[in-house]
């Protein structure tokens, strides 16, 4: 029986454009929990009959859901630079009005500064040390605090010891080769999803701001490091077939991105010309 995978979906770190891959993989056996009005503490949104059925669940969720699960399990996730992961998060927040914070952070008129800071969400400070940790409340700022230093050293420890495959967001294309490689994935060639709209660049962004994001994410830029040494290691024996693999993706995902983009394009048109007529 194969193992069932569990992505923890860490936000902002690419989650929804790995999604379409998962569906190719595991097609009616992936569940993507919903998340949209906030962290996920439990599995308690899956059907009880259904969990038996399912090879993949994916979402926003804490380490642990594998204790709800009697077969065998590993997990998979992807990490980002923290500041980049901030900016990425505010800009994500801003410009779209569905989200769960939104109306929050735009009726106050919130900086990166002032949403950071400000204590409306657990996902500002540390979230990925929080959700791979296991822990289900905010950790402390100061890393010296027992409590913090116990969250690191269980991240870390779950990232080397349930984790098939730790990705890292600036090398997603191998991450995904990876992920193709241990898991036995096919046809993972993907269109990127979920891209922040008018999201500054860390150098266009205020040191002041950068040492704040920085402050309440100390902890996530250890394990960041933590995690980045873990999937060099994985690089480490790149033999040739590897680089044949990535070269393949890479043309595979400039011509789905081109299909993609020339569809919505031509979509977009027609829609404006069918308008135009009617009027």
């Amino acid at each position: 029986m194969k193992k069932k995978i569990i992505f923890i979906n860490l936000p902002r770190t690419g989650g929804v454009t790995l999604e379409p891959v998962l569906k190719k993989q595991y097609k009616d056996k992936v569940y993507f929990i919903d998340s949209t009005k906030g962290p996920i503490t439990d599995i308690s949104q899956i059907h009880p009959d259904k969990i038996p059925t399912l090879l993949c669940i994916s979402g926003h969720f804490p380490f642990g859901f594998h204790k709800y699960l009697t077969d065998e399990t590993r997990y998979i996730t992807m990490l980002r630079d923290p500041v980049d992961r901030i900016i990425s998060h505010y800009y994500s927040v801003i410009g779209r009005p569905w989200h769960y914070l939104h109306d929050k952070v735009v009726k106050n008129n919130l900086s990166i500064a002032d949403y950071v800071t400000s204590g409306i969400t657990i996902e500002t400070s540390n979230s990925q040390t929080q959700l791979l940790s296991g822990c289900e409340r905010p950790l402390p700022l100061n890393i010296d605090d027992p409590i913090a230093k116990e969250a690191i050293e269980t991240a870390k420890r779950n990232l080397s010891n349930y984790f098939e495959v730790v990705g890292i967001f600036e090398k997603y294309e191998e991450s995904v080769i990876l992920f193709k490689r241990k898991l036995g994935w096919k046809n993972v060639f993907y269109y990127k999803q979920n891209v922040s709209q008018n999201s500054l660049v860390k150098d266009k962004i205020s040191d002041e701001t950068i040492n704040i994001i920085k402050k309440y994410n100390l902890l996530d830029i250890e394990l960041y490091f933590f995690a980045k040494k873990l999937f060099e290691n994985m690089l480490m024996n790149k033999e040739k077939s590897f680089m044949k693999d990535l070269k393949i993706l890479k043309i595979k995902n400039s011509i789905y991105s081109s299909i993609i983009l020339n569809y919505k394009f031509t979509r977009k048109t027609l829609k404006k010309i069918i308008y135009q007529r009617i009027v």
